[in-house]
This record gives C-alpha cells, structure tokens and sequence, in this order.
C-alpha cells in the first residue's frame, strides 16, 4: 500500500505528531471552553470520541482486502479510509477558522485581554451570565494576587520544564502520573487495539473481532462517565 518504507515511517512520525498535540490540546481546549458546572462531564467526552473514532476505523478496517482474498472490489478501500480522515480534518479546520474563532476564555483572561474573554464568554453563556463569570474571574485573580503577596512559596506557578522535572511542590503529583501512564502501558491495551485482528487469526473474522474490541471499549468509556462523578477518581482507576 505504500511505495516504500522511508514514506511509511515519515508518515507514520507525522502521524504521531499531529496525534499527540490533539491529544494535548483537545482536553485542555474543552474544559477552558465549557462552563464550570458541566465542566467535567465535557472533559470525557474525548476518550468517548476517541474511543467512537476508533471503531469507526476498525470497523472500516473489515472491508479490507485480506491477502487470502482475490477480491480486487476491495483493492482500493483503504484509500477511502484515507481520504475520510481528510473530511473529517478539512471540517474540523473550517469550525475552529469560521465558527470557533476565538481562543478561550481562560487562556485570554490569562494574557489580561478582558474584552477578548468576554466575548469568548458570550460563545458559551448568555451576556449577562458572562458578564458575572468575566467577574468572578477578575475577583479570583485579585485574591490570587493578593495572596501571593503574602505567601509566594505556597502559590508556586510552576513552569512546562518545572513539571517534567518534578521541581519543587510538583514532585509527588508528576511522579504520580509518570508511574500511572508507564504501568498503564503493560495492560495490554495497545497491543489489544493493535494487533488484536493478527491474535484471533488474521482475515475477516480477525477484523470483525477487532471491530467488537472497540465496541466494548467505547461502552466502557460511556459508563465510566456517570460513574466517576459517583464512586471518583481513585476508585475506578485502581478497580
């Protein structure tokens, strides 16, 4: 399907690139621009999707041309699966330049663009509920301020380098996530996302095996976000 390996594996860093920045930024972007009192319930709505887009591939992926079949109806799917992809990013690029055009509130409140967060305020809430909240958020900074002027050492702003390297009050928490994510990798989940047509056999009924793995790991994400807000954090992630 490629030409050959040098073109594969620059796709594939490009591929790992843009997929690891939207995995960064997509959180970040949702919980800044959703309103408070929802805020959590927005922010699983990425791992629902992800997990929903997934499937979407794999379950594409069954119409595959397998190398046992002669099927040459299906020599050229994976091109559509290709161009899909393109749909979907072409749409994405048109919302965020014509619809969501504005950064969010939090990140212009930051950079003290009252105005700018106002109006990125009126995206999400009406005017006068924008108003109150672009309040709020100049109170919370004014008591933020006000309390640093006291206690600096306590109200420590920690940089991106800050965090990496577990400076400071940052140790315990990042040290936290940092073993959560390695461990996390020896559930077998990637290779079961992966590879989990080539275990149960290869062919089509290795592709619709796959495509049942992903059913299950967006029911999964479904339930999980009622239950977080229920039994918390800890307890689903250690259970």
């Amino acid at each position: 399907m490629v030409p050959n390996t040098i073109t594969f594996v620059i796709g594939r860093a490009i591929t790992g690139l843009s997929v690891g920045i939207y995995a960064a930024l997509v959180p970040i972007f949702i919980n800044e621009s959703s309103p408070t009192d929802i805020s959590g319930k927005t922010g699983s709505l990425f791992q629902i999707k992800t997990n929903l887009g997934i499937l979407i591939a794999q379950a594409l992926g069954i119409f595959l041309k397998d190398d046992n079949q002669d099927s040459t109806s299906r020599e050229y799917w994976w091109i559509f699966m290709f161009g899909l992809q393109i749909v979907f990013a072409f749409t994405q690029f048109l919302l965020l330049l014509l619809v969501y055009r504005l950064e969010t509130p939090a990140w212009y409140w930051r950079k003290n663009f009252s105005e700018d967060a106002l109006e990125s305020l009126k995206q999400v809430y009406p005017e006068e509920t924008a108003q109150k909240k672009l309040k709020e958020l100049n109170i919370e900074k004014q008591d933020k301020e006000l309390t640093e002027t006291f206690v600096s050492e306590k109200n420590y702003d920690p940089s991106y380098l800050d965090l990496l390297l577990c400076k400071q009050n940052t140790s315990k928490p990042m040290r936290l996530g940092y073993a959560n994510s390695f461990f996390q990798q020896f559930s077998g989940i990637n290779a079961i996302t992966n590879f989990f047509g080539h275990i149960t056999g290869g062919g089509l009924m290795g592709a619709v095996y796959t495509a049942i793995s992903g059913i299950v790991s967006l029911i999964a994400s479904l339930a999980s976000a009622p239950l977080v807000n229920s039994f918390g954090r800890k307890t689903l992630l250690v259970w």
